[in-house]
């Protein structure tokens, strides 16, 4: 008779650790999808990224006595592009994803060097 309650016990646990239901995908924070960049209005992928997810152009890595980091380097389709600069003339017309890697990523993908990480944008 003790299974009845281990069972209800268990049941009422899984239910109440399972994920709500939230009418869409859960949002990834390192990725901004062509969805999110579309409803954001945003005319380059600067725009998008400074209006979404501002964290990808944060500076990091060693800082200077100027108290200034490095910024991600960026990447387009996987080959590398140039800095957060470039994204100023990328219209969002073209990009399907934007994602960011961090540095230890960034190094797993690319090779060292990328100690700010990695902006990758992929076209459509």
């Amino acid at each position: 008779m003790w299974i009845r309650p281990v069972v209800l016990l268990v049941t009422a646990t899984a239910i109440a650790c399972a994920p709500a239901a939230t009418g869409g995908k859960a949002r990834n924070h390192n990725v901004l999808t062509s969805e999110e960049i579309a409803a954001s209005q945003a005319t380059t992928a600067h725009d998008a990224i400074k209006n979404l997810r501002p964290m990808f152009l944060r500076s990091r890595g060693q800082t200077t006595l100027e108290g200034n980091g490095q910024s991600a380097h960026v990447f387009l389709d996987g080959q590398k592009y140039g800095d957060i600069e470039t994204l100023k003339t990328m219209s969002v017309q073209t990009v399907r994803e934007i994602r960011f890697l961090s540095a230890s990523d960034a190094t797993t993908k690319y090779g060292t060097g990328y100690t700010a990480g990695i902006i990758e944008v992929w076209t459509r």
